[in-house]
């Protein structure tokens, strides 16, 4: 697991240096670089939004995310566009069943790429925006 951010940046580097697999990158200069090298986003988000942007991102580029309710909040995604949970112990059994089983990973990463480009593609928004405008200002 590759543990990165500012949250990461601040955290004791000792707190996880003796579990193996767990490695803290801190801040990273390039979070879609760093995101680009692996198989799944987990954003445990509790507080905050800041990190929704690099949900989109993620899913946008066909890389599965896993959350929790906090971190969809105001996107409108459900549980078959990414994996979402309320209760981190749910949110653990759910990363538990991607690791092993990779198709479904691989579903997840397909699904969010769908929707990512479908919801959240410049262009598409431009023209929801443009015939918002249309629809409620009077010229």
């Amino acid at each position: 697991m590759h543990i990165a951010g500012i949250v990461a940046a601040i955290s004791d580097p000792e707190l996880h240096a003796d579990v193996r697999g767990i490695v803290n990158h801190g801040e990273v200069p390039d979070a879609r670089e760093f995101s680009a090298q692996f198989d799944l986003l987990v954003v445990p988000l509790l507080r905050g939004a800041g990190i929704r942007v690099k949900i989109v991102e993620a899913m946008a580029n066909g890389i599965p995310v896993a959350t929790t309710k906090k971190g969809v909040a105001g996107l409108d995604l459900e549980d078959r566009d990414c994996i979402v949970h309320g209760n981190p112990e749910e949110l653990g059994d759910m990363l538990d069943e991607v690791i092993r089983y990779p198709a479904k990973l691989r579903e997840l990463g397909s699904n969010a790429k769908r929707v990512a480009l479908g919801r959240f593609d410049r262009k598409h928004i431009g023209l929801e925006l443009i015939e918002f405008y249309n629809a409620h200002v009077q010229a």
